[in-house]
């Protein structure tokens, strides 16, 4: 869950704990499924989530227009989150409900980002790395990997919400910040 807001994290919790004890867990999971997609596709379904202008209940009747065939705890859940005017975090709770029923179920996926495309002996190097993070429970791992040119040398790996980031970048916005201390010495 690196990268999502701890709020989704807590929210998508509470949802995931609900669906569980109504025995609708698969349900809410195609909905989950279903919104994070529209979400992620669609800039203006974003940005109407985050306006501020944009009234609670007018967010709610849009959600329920374009989300039909929702199920009853879906359709409660965002109910309470936009009238408790957090729907902009509704697409980090997707996201974070997924990652938890997955998890659940010991399906993990396991983002590297890279430089450059990986070699065959590094992927199995940063696979045996991801494997050895994940919990015993895990089934599956599925490895989803990133080309970020941006990053220079090294790697990110983003496995559930652990990140380690061994990028040439991170290095340099680390050693930035020490040289933008004030680490004067006035005796010297």
């Amino acid at each position: 869950m690196a990268g999502l807001s701890k709020i989704g994290s807590r929210y998508a919790q509470a949802l995931f704990s609900l669906a569980r004890e109504r025995n609708e867990v698969e349900s809410v999971y195609n909905d989950m499924t279903s919104f994070s997609a529209a979400f992620e596709g669609s800039d203006d379904l974003r940005i109407m989530l985050k306006s501020p202008v944009i009234k609670a209940d007018k967010k709610l009747s849009v959600l329920k227009s374009v989300f039909t065939d929702l199920s009853k705890i879906t359709v409660l859940f965002f109910d309470k989150i936009t009238k408790g005017r957090r729907e902009k975090y509704l697409g980090d709770i997707a996201k974070s409900f997924i990652q938890q029923v997955d998890a659940s179920k010991g399906l993990f996926t396991v983002e590297v980002k890279t430089a450059s495309p990986l070699s065959a002996e590094h992927r199995v190097r940063i696979q045996e790395l991801a494997k050895g993070v994940l919990s015993e429970g895990a089934k599956d791992v599925q490895f989803k990997e990133v080309v970020d040119p941006e990053l220079i040398g090294g790697f990110i790996l983003t496995v559930g919400d652990r990140q380690i980031d061994t990028s040439f970048a991170h290095k340099l916005r680390e050693l930035e910040r020490s040289f933008n201390e004030n680490i004067y010495v006035k005796n010297f």
